[in-house]
């Protein structure tokens, strides 16, 4: 248990960072130009890996699903980073983080498999979280709340058409090879968003080894969350790990912004956390469970 456990925590961990990376190089970088790097950048890094170590090319019927997951990477992505740097941190990250309370949504309204009642328990505990936070009043009626939602929604739906690849021979760094570029190809119908605006510096001025330290730590979610649910005997006992990405981010938010917590806030906080972790738990053993009959 102690691999899968350290595992997850340097994933989540990494993907705290990101967030609050993402928030500082916004200062820098266009929006629509730091979503193109946050692919681009660890595609490049991945390749490179592949072609250092051992070179993997994907079966035919594997591409379809990996286009597909980097239509939805990027529709994600995409919708966290315009939260991130209109919202603060924390939260942007927590409406982010709804995506396992989607999941056993779209799995019952795509598959019509059936919604437990622990699950459904907990995705209803977490959407009051959600009303909960939408009352803080720097989130009153502010729209990026709803972007912020969508990043969750899309993430539920890359995980489950990530679910049939990630069973696959592929490792998981020639599945972020093989969908990142796809990925990119889609940001660029971001960029006209962009149009007409002053970029706070030009290019050749970015900082480099910030978007280079992007795509390690991007390289590091992905590599070892999946290091550690294929190194655990029940993944029920990891999954709700994933709720350390928002406590990380909390701690950052405290340490490096100025983005004051509301008590309402983190009612708001622990609810959204314990709703997904109680729909994580208990669909992990209902499918452990079939796996066992």
């Amino acid at each position: 248990m102690a691999k899968p456990f350290w595992f997850m925590l340097i994933s989540t961990f990494s993907l705290s960072l990101t967030a609050a990376l993402a928030k500082v190089l916004g200062g820098s970088i266009p929006i629509t130009g730091l979503i193109s790097l946050r692919f681009f950048a660890p595609a490049l890094l991945a390749f490179g890996i592949m072609a250092a170590i051992r070179w993997e090319t994907p079966k035919w019927e594997a591409v379809p699903a990996l286009a597909l997951r980097g239509f939805w990477l990027i529709c994600t992505q995409a919708c966290l980073f315009f939260a991130i740097m209109n919202l603060p941190l924390a939260e942007a990250v927590l409406f982010f983080s709804t995506g396992p309370l989607f999941i056993p949504l779209v799995e019952r309204i795509l598959f019509t498999r059936p919604l437990p009642g622990a699950v459904f328990l907990g995705v209803l505990l977490g959407f009051l979280g959600v009303l909960i936070l939408l009352t803080v009043e720097s989130l009153r009626f502010e729209p990026y709340t709803l972007v912020g939602l969508a990043a969750g929604l899309f993430s539920a739906l890359s995980q489950v058409t990530f679910h049939g690849i990630s069973k696959g021979s592929l490792s998981p760094v020639a599945q972020m090879a093989w969908s990142f570029p796809v990925a990119v190809a889609f940001s660029v119908l971001l960029w006209p968003l962009d149009a007409g605006s002053s970029a706070p510096l030009q290019p050749w001025d970015w900082p480099w080894l910030l978007v280079a330290l992007l795509a390690v730590l991007t390289l590091n979610t992905q590599v070892f969350r999946s290091r550690a649910l294929r190194a655990a005997d029940h993944t029920s006992n990891i999954a709700p790990l994933i709720y350390t990405t928002p406590v990380f981010t909390y701690l950052w938010q405290y340490l490096w912004f100025d983005e004051p917590l509301s008590i309402t806030g983190v009612l708001g906080a622990v609810l959204v956390v314990c709703g997904g972790i109680i729909s994580l738990r208990a669909k992990a053993r209902t499918v452990e469970t079939a796996a066992t009959h």
